[in-house]
């Protein structure tokens, strides 16, 4: 009858709605990303749905220094990151203001942080939609500078995460950031098209690419429980002569 059926869409709504509250409430275990500037170091993490604040920090200063978010790999961090020199070097070497995105990515010397790489692209997805939004409202003040998403080794599969199973196309502005650095990607060479293809929010990607990445051709010998996970890695992507393999376009 009409009425069985209106039961069972609202049963079924419920049973939806209770999905959605697991999923999220099992997501706030991993919610352990925070944002990271030079001027205040390990002392003062931001939430990542406070970027609005770190930009306004930033335009709040007396120059037109670009603005790099730089997204770690494997490590302890966020203090690798600010003390042994990645994100003090991105920000001496380019010039420019350098704001660190730090999730989770140590669980002992011979274990992957892998699981946590997958869960933190929520966290990821919440700061480029709260980027996305400040961006929108403050145009006027990007009109002089530059903003680049720096990812760097296992930082790649949060990217990867991100724009495959969270990312719908055209829900960002074109030009959400300048420039994109894929640098070393810890991500699988194969099927890498498939979802880089999926990057529309900006018109200038770059891979960067070693032969001779020690840390890639280990990670390469590991055995994923997932397959998606196996094989060469994105980011010593040669063939057997030394040619570089063909990228997504």
């Amino acid at each position: 009858t009409n009425e069985t059926a209106k039961r069972r869409r609202q049963n079924l709504s419920l049973k939806r709605l209770l999905v959605f509250i697991l999923s999220v409430a099992s997501l706030q275990c991993y919610a352990k990303a925070a944002l990271y500037t030079l001027d205040e170091g390990l002392k003062h993490p931001y939430a990542v749905k406070e970027i609005g604040k770190i930009f306004d920090q930033i335009f709040e200063k007396e120059d037109t220094k670009n603005i790099v978010i730089y997204v770690h790999g494997l490590g302890k961090n966020p203090k690798k990151s600010l003390n042994d020199g990645a994100l003090p070097n991105v920000a001496e070497l380019s010039d420019v203001h350098a704001i660190l995105f730090s999730w989770p990515s140590w669980k002992g010397l011979f274990n992957r942080p892998l699981d946590n790489a997958v869960n933190s692209a929520w966290d990821l997805a919440d700061l480029l939609y709260t980027f996305d939004l400040y961006r929108f409202k403050n145009k006027h003040k990007f009109k002089d500078r530059k903003v680049t998403l720096l990812l760097h080794s296992m930082g790649n599969i949060l990217f990867r995460v991100f724009l495959e199973s969270i990312h719908h196309a055209r829900s960002f502005d074109a030009q959400l950031f300048d420039v994109v650095i894929l640098n070393a990607p810890d991500v699988p060479y194969n099927g890498h098209a498939q979802w880089l293809n999926k990057l529309d929010f900006t018109n200038q990607i770059y891979v960067t690419r070693h032969s001779n990445d020690i840390i890639l051709y280990i990670s390469k010998k590991i055995f994923y429980e997932k397959p998606i996970w196996r094989g060469p890695k994105l980011g010593a992507s040669f063939d057997y002569s030394g040619a570089p393999l063909q990228l997504a376009k």
